[in-house]
């Protein structure tokens, strides 16, 4: 079974330690689900991509990306009628 970055991490599941994935391809794996959805115009898809890079890029330590992919994918998603809290 596979399962997305944000189930892994918002979810907790337990199955999956966080600290084990490999961080730089959940990061290029996110890029191209972007990229999709863009092309698409599949909004949500993009919205919650955005959160998923964000997750990664605070795993990573970078936390000014993390900060502004996170607001990019609330703001989206918000913007859906989807509201959501966010892990800090």
């Amino acid at each position: 079974m596979s399962l997305s970055v944000l189930e892994v991490v918002v979810d907790g599941n337990d199955s999956v330690d966080p600290a084990a994935l490999d961080w730089p391809a959940v990061i290029a794996t996110e890029k191209l689900a972007l990229a999709s959805a863009v092309r698409q115009g599949d909004w949500m898809s993009q919205g919650y991509s955005h959160l998923a890079l964000g997750l990664a890029a605070r795993a990573l330590g970078d936390h000014k990306r993390a900060r502004q992919q996170v607001a990019e994918g609330t703001y989206i998603l918000r913007a859906l009628g989807i509201n959501l809290v966010v892990p800090g």
